[in-house]
C-alpha cells in the first residue's frame, strides 16, 4: 500500500524509468528530453496547483543581468519571467527561482562534474542578491541554522565580518537561504551509496576552474535510490562543529524523494516570509 506522496513518487520514478529505458530511441538529445520530462512530471505532482508555481525550462537571469546555462527544469514563482520569442524557453529572475534541476540518464564522475560546474555557475549568479541595496532580506532561518551549527546566535555585524570563521559560516548559510535549490537527478549510474560518495569526491577534482567555496555545491544529488544531501541548515544540519569542522554533506540510500520534498517545502515556507522592500 502506498501511504505517502514520497513513496508514490519513488514508485512512479522507478516504473517510468523502466519504461523509458526500454525505448529503442538512440538519439541522445531525445533520450535526455525523455528523462527531463519524467523529472518535471515528478516535481509537478509534488507541488499543489494552488501555490501558482510553474515548472519551466530555460535560463536563470542573474542580478547582474547575465544568463545561466540552459537548465533542464526550473521551479519558479511570480510573473516576472519572460518567454524567449519563437521558443518554449523562458528567462526567469533568480530572486523568483525556487529550484533548478540538472537531469542525467547516466550519472558518473564526468557527468557529475559537469552538473556541479553548471550548478556552481547558478549559485555564483545569486551572490549579489545578498548584497543588493534594493531589498532587505529576512535572515531568520539562516540565523537559526547558524545557532544550531555554532551553539550561539550571530552577533551584530557578524554577517559582514570578513575576518572571522563565524562570519564566513553565516554568509554561506545565508547564501544558501537565497540561492535556488540546486538538484542533480541521475536515473542510472552509481549503483550504491558508497559509489555515489566516492564518485562525488572524484568529481570535485574535475570541476573546471575549481569550486569557489562550499556554497556553490548542489543541495541534493540523487542517483537511483541513493542521495547526497548538503547539510546547510535549510533544513538539515549536523549540530555543532566537530573540532572546528563543518560536516557539510551526508548521504542516504533510502527515500531520496522524501529529502527532495523536504527541501522544496522548506524553501516554500521560507519564501512565504518573502523580502521586505526597503
Amino acid at each position: 500500500m502506498i501511504t505517502t506522496l514520497a513513496q508514490f513518487l519513488e514508485e512512479l520514478q522507478e516504473k517510468e524509468a523502466e519504461v523509458l529505458g526500454s525505448e529503442a530511441v538512440k538519439h541522445a538529445p531525445t533520450i535526455g528530453d525523455m528523462y527531463e520530462g519524467l523529472t518535471r512530471e515528478l516535481v509537478e505532482r509534488a507541488i499543489p496547483s494552488e501555490l501558482n508555481l510553474r515548472l519551466v525550462d530555460g535560463f536563470v537571469l542573474g542580478v547582474d543581468g547575465k544568463h545561466s546555462h540552459q537548465t533542464d527544469a526550473m521551479l519558479v514563482m511570480g510573473t516576472n519571467g519572460r518567454k524567449i520569442p519563437k521558443t518554449d524557453k523562458w528567462e526567469w529572475p533568480i530572486a523568483d527561482v525556487l529550484a533548478v534541476f540538472e537531469v542525467k540518464k547516466n550519472l558518473y564522475a564526468k557527468d557529475l562534474a559537469d552538473s556541479i560546474n553548471k550548478m556552481r555557475a547558478i549559485s555564483l549568479q545569486q551572490k549579489e542578491l545578498l548584497l543588493s541595496k534594493n531589498k532587505q532580506v529576512h535572515l531568520g532561518p539562516s540565523n537559526r541554522a547558524f545557532a544550531r551549527l555554532m551553539g550561539r546566535f550571530p552577533e551584530d555585524g557578524e554577517l559582514d565580518d570578513l575576518s572571522s570563521t563565524g562570519g564566513e559560516f553565516l554568509r554561506t548559510i545565508a547564501h544558501e537561504q537565497l540561492a535556488p535549490i540546486r538538484i542533480v537527478f541521475g536515473y542510472s549510474g552509481y549503483a550504491n551509496e558508497l559509489g555515489l560518495r566516492d564518485g562525488f569526491l572524484d568529481a570535485l577534482k574535475d570541476v573546471p576552474g575549481g569550486l569557489a567555496g562550499p556554497a556553490v555545491l548542489p543541495n541534493l544529488i540523487v542517483c537511483r535510490k541513493n542521495a547526497l544531501l548538503k547539510m546547510n541548515g535549510h533544513p538539515y544540519i549536523v549540530p555543532d562543529l566537530d573540532d572546528g569542522k563543518w560536516h557539510l554533506f551526508g548521504s542516504t540510500r533510502d527515500a531520496p524523494m522524501v529529502v527532495l520534498l523536504e527541501l522544496l517545502w522548506t524553501r516554500l515556507s521560507v519564501r512565504r516570509q518573502g523580502f521586505q522592500e526597503s
